[in-house]
């Protein structure tokens, strides 16, 4: 009977938690604040996603050749040392069930990206209302209530649009913005279990995000731990809450498994994913990153050179796609082994930091509201609400700690950022007497407009750009549709004259550059002799391939037969 009641006041208190720390009754007009706050970030995800909707990029290109092997080969198509399967599976789906024409099929995929978006959004807001419950009594019981909960939801959804429409942004073909949402969902039930909210459906959420974050993006897989660690000393109670958590690890464990295995089997050694190891050694141990190894680094299948000056390099093995090389890195450079090196790790920490400072530089508005906040009782009432917030703190600092020793982009952060200025504005807030009040609603007003007006201009500015250098996707689906005059079909063997990373009409067309030229290396072959040309030009022959597609304008002196795809920067020379 004892334990009974104790069960019940335990209930009783949590519920009071919830009560003295969520406040009164909402009025209408903060009620109405949050469907506002959505539908303005949807329409800004979608002006986005309208202006780069024929936009691609070298990740993406390689996310949905993916896709494609996914629902094609099945659970063999998708396992990849660099790749993680859950986002080109996404789009996979959604490209095979549609199957749109050539010219849509950008387009769509963006769309995709704008879904996952919204999922992003409602996920935030899960985490945002969680965060509310860790809100301080004087909050709650001050008599303009509601002005201050519609600052904080201003506050908490224009954090949102930062993070996912400037430092992530919906013209990147990638699955960042699915892996916040996953961040999203799993500090929500951190904060809730440190709320006192116990519910069996917290954990199993928790080991879900988890698991899913991980088959996302690999390095959610140590992220996960950390996350599983903050959520056992979160209640306070180990007793009680390590068989929660405990099941949320077998959850977590069980989707993340089946991926770990494949991998290590593939790879020939333990391993979650050798996307750090390989992005250790080109940002620390300074291998070549964009660029093809010379002889000496002992890899186990090297990228074969059919010419010398310049060089011609061949992709003959088992990986395909429309440029091998990027399909799988972790192939084609297996055998590197990273190294560490004092100055290269002081050099990749000192460049990831200053970027850091400059992604968080962004936000003035963040250090004005500080600045109001700390108008209340001083340093030592923040120093105990900052210690409170530990369970956002700590998960942010080691997830911006891990990509600041290697490389930190902030599409890579953004869900992290926004959980540790969420624990600096709860913390401010909880210290804070609210002495100026007054100012706070129409401060928060005005910052989000702010974001509004300098997302619309900056989108529209990042577009204009992409249109003048000819690096917005409409080139290359001119060139896709003009290739398919020259014969050229699905599955096609191609040579490449150019920057073959960026050669999105390869997608399109659905056709494999199995030799190449890089960028760097082709005004050489434009300058060198016709006879010299003839013997490069043989030399592709002898790869297989069925074409040579250059992406600049043939000197001249250039071999008879180049043929311009278009009014296009795309030239084409047919091989047989």
């Amino acid at each position: 009977m004892a334990r009974v009641a104790q069960k019940r006041a335990n209930r009783e208190q949590a519920h009071t938690v919830g009560v003295v720390t969520c406040g009164a009754p909402r009025s209408e007009r903060s009620q109405a604040l949050v469907p506002a706050a959505i539908f303005v970030a949807l329409l800004l995800g979608l002006y986005q996603v309208l202006l780069a909707r024929q936009y691609m990029d070298p990740d993406g290109m390689a996310y949905l050749d993916m896709g494609d092997r996914i629902w094609r080969d099945g659970w063999s198509g998708a396992i990849n040392g660099y790749w993680s399967p859950l986002y080109p599976a996404t789009v996979g789906a959604v490209l095979k069930l549609v199957h749109p024409p050539m010219q849509y099929e950008f387009v769509l995929v963006h769309l995709v990206n704008f879904a996952i978006y919204a999922f992003a959004l409602f996920a935030f807001k899960f985490f945002w209302d969680g965060a509310m419950l860790l809100r301080l009594p004087n909050l709650a019981e001050s008599p303009d209530d509601d002005r201050r909960r519609g600052a904080w939801v201003l506050l908490g959804y224009t954090l949102f649009v930062w993070a996912s429409l400037t430092l992530t942004g919906l013209d990147t073909v990638a699955p960042d913005l699915l892996v916040t949402a996953f961040v999203y969902l799993a500090a929500g039930t951190l904060l809730r279990i440190q709320a006192a909210d116990r519910s069996v459906r917290n954990y199993v959420l928790l080991g879900l995000a988890l698991g899913l974050g991980y088959l996302t993006k690999a390095a959610m897989f140590p992220l996960g731990i950390v996350f599983l660690g903050v959520a056992l000393l979160a209640p306070g109670g180990l007793r009680k809450s390590a068989p929660r958590i405990l099941a949320a690890a077998m959850l977590f464990l069980a989707i993340s498994a089946p991926w770990i295995i494949a991998l290590s089997r593939m790879a020939g050694h333990p391993t979650f994913g050798e996307t750090a190891t390989l992005n250790y050694a080109w940002q620390v141990s300074g291998v070549v990153q964009y660029g093809h190894l010379p002889p000496g680094f002992n890899l186990l299948h090297p990228v074969h050179t059919v010419y010398d000056v310049p060089p011609v390099y061949q992709f003959s093995g088992p990986v395909r796609g429309s440029y091998p090389f990027w399909s799988d890195p972790s192939y084609w450079l297996a055998g590197v082994k990273p190294h560490f090196r004092l100055g290269g790790q002081i050099h990749s920490l000192a460049v990831n930091v200053g970027h850091l400072l400059t992604l968080s530089g962004h936000l003035v508005w963040v250090a004005v509201c500080l600045f109001l906040f700390l108008l209340g009782p001083g340093m030592r009432g923040l120093r105990r609400s900052v210690t409170r917030m530990w369970v956002l703190l700590l998960p942010s600092i080691a997830a911006v700690g891990m990509y600041a020793l290697v490389h930190l982009e902030g599409r890579y952060v953004a869900g992290f950022l926004v959980m540790f200025w969420a624990a600096i504005l709860l913390a401010a807030a909880g210290a804070s007497a609210f002495k100026v009040r007054g100012i706070l609603l129409p401060l928060s007003i005005s910052m989000a407009a702010l974001l509004v007006c300098s997302v619309l201009v900056d989108s529209t500015v990042m577009t204009m750009k992409r249109r003048a250098t000819g690096y917005d996707g409409e080139p290359d689906l001119q060139a896709a549709l003009a290739l398919r005059q020259f014969g050229l079909r699905a599955g096609d063997d191609v040579a490449s004259i150019g920057d073959t990373y960026k050669a999105y009409w390869l997608r399109l067309d659905r056709l494999t550059a199995i030799a190449e030229i890089t960028r760097e290396d082709a005004p050489r072959f434009w300058a060198a002799g016709p006879a010299t040309q003839a013997r490069i030009i043989g030399a592709f022959g002898r790869t297989g391939a069925r074409a040579i597609i250059a992406e600049s304008a043939p000197t001249p002196n250039a071999s008879s037969g180049w043929q311009q795809l278009g009014a296009t920067r795309y030239y084409v020379y047919q091989l047989r």
